[in-house]
């Protein structure tokens, strides 16, 4: 994939950069930065969001790749390798092993906290945004470069976008009782079914 990007001129040293700034490896989210935290956020409201009441909530956290996305929101609180777990011809998540088991994730904002195992995860979760089965949107906690990479690539190669968003842990873990989302840069305004 590495060897694509050098023939398309693209600058993988910026993208790197922009999510990494400072020292390598550093997670701003985890610094105090770009903790996820609503600039509507109101005394008690503990777990990185603004309640607009009815239901509604906002959380802001980091923009990994810029884009927008509405549609149903799937969370979970482990992590999913889409290498073996999701299908890229479907949409499908395919690991039985994991609590979304079986779920159609294209089209939808998919909240894991991070991928695991295997960095084919880029490959796999590319060729889902080359057939239109990615999902719309990716929510974690922390900055995840292997959902990041095929992000960036997709739009490098295809002119497709699928924004990333990086929440605070704390943040993240607020989003398990919403079911709809809608995303703009980032700002995610979340809202629990009728």
């Amino acid at each position: 994939m590495l060897l694509l990007l050098v023939r398309k001129g693209f600058r993988l040293s910026f993208w790197l950069n922009q999510l990494l700034p400072g020292k390598r490896g550093s997670n701003e989210l985890d610094q105090g930065q770009g903790t996820g935290r609503g600039s509507q956020e109101k005394p008690g409201d503990h777990d990185g969001g603004a309640a607009l009441g009815h239901g509604i909530r906002t959380v802001t956290g980091r923009a990994v790749t810029p884009g927008s996305a509405a549609g149903s929101l799937f969370w979970s609180d482990q992590p999913l390798s889409f290498w073996g777990g999701y299908d890229p011809a479907t949409g499908e998540i395919i690991d039985r092993r994991h609590p979304l088991s079986g779920t159609l994730a294209a089209g939808s904002l998919l909240a894991i906290p991070s991928t695991r195992g295997s960095s084919t995860t880029t490959a796999v979760l590319l060729e889902a945004l080359r057939l239109g089965t990615a999902p719309a949107a990716l929510i974690t906690a922390g900055i995840d470069l292997y959902l990041a990479l095929p992000a960036i690539t997709a739009a490098e190669m295809y002119g497709r976008l699928m924004p990333v968003l990086a929440l605070s842990p704390e943040a993240f873990a607020g989003l398990s009782v919403y079911k709809h989302a809608v995303l703009a840069e980032s700002e995610l305004r979340l809202s629990r079914p009728s």
